[in-house]
């Protein structure tokens, strides 16, 4: 069963534009060195420092049990760390709909 991560959270508005191109070219393929299969990353167009990150993960325990405890994360949570303003609320999701 596939699993999808959503993370909501905000970074410092001034950096919100340093903080797309840090977060593509350096969190993007740990992310997909760790087994990710799918990265998006949505910001606000009303407050530019407001992000959806959704992340799409083979399995459940994928992210909790493997990414997160793989040599990756502390580089993941460091490139994170330098922008987000505050702790972000994140869940893992299985998808019950779609509609195209």
């Amino acid at each position: 069963m596939v699993s999808t991560e959503v993370a909501f959270f905000d970074v410092h508005e001034d950096r919100a534009d340093e903080f797309i191109e840090v977060f593509t070219g350096k969190a993007v393929p740990l992310l997909h060195k760790s087994g990710a299969t799918d990265v998006v990353i949505y910001q606000n167009q009303r407050k530019p420092g407001g992000f959806v990150f959704i992340c799409g993960w083979p399995t459940p325990t994928a992210r909790t049990d493997e990414f997160e405890k793989s040599e990756h994360y502390p580089e993941f949570i460091s490139v994170l760390g330098e922008f987000v303003s505050s702790p972000p609320t994140i869940g893992d999701f299985r998808t019950v709909h779609v509609d195209r």
